[in-house]
């Protein structure tokens, strides 16, 4: 939770830094299965007079399910709404299209994190801290109308 509540607030940051206000009724909409309720969210969303036209989730797990409902309701990805999702799955250079995803860097986060396990276990003292690890926008096809995709 703490990871989606960071991500939220620096979608927040980011929107107001841009001189967008953010809409509360298009952000933070909870689905507790994506399948069953994505559909439902989805047509909330896109039945609105001043629909989003870009949605930044906080997975590319969920990036998929939007993905699969907005097919259902015969919306088109990128021309009717972007796609942005975190973490850069394995299966989102091969979902249909290609989500853009930001590349968390997974390997120097557990890597860090490991690094601070075992000097704990060695009994070295350990202070808190937050660690900035590398990250990356890999765009593709799901935002090709608002960047230029990449692999």
């Amino acid at each position: 939770m703490v990871v989606s509540s960071d991500r939220f607030e620096g979608y927040r940051s980011a929107m107001q830094e841009a001189g967008i206000e953010p809409r509360p009724d298009w952000y933070h909409i909870e689905a507790s299965k994506l399948k069953d309720d994505g559909y439902r969210v989805m047509s909330m969303l896109m039945g609105t007079p001043e629909r989003p036209t870009a949605l930044v989730v906080m997975d590319d797990l969920v990036a998929f399910g939007i993905l699969s409902s907005l097919s259902e309701l015969g919306y088109n990805v990128p021309q009717d709404m972007a796609i942005f999702g975190f973490n850069n799955n394995p299966m989102s250079p091969v979902s249909s299209p290609p989500v853009s995803s930001v590349d968390i860097g997974v390997y120097q986060l557990g890597y860090t994190a490991a690094q601070a396990l075992v000097g704990a276990l060695k009994g070295q003292p350990q202070e808190r801290r937050r660690t900035i690890v590398p990250h990356r926008l890999i765009a593709r096809e799901s935002s090709m109308h608002w960047i230029s995709p990449k692999s």
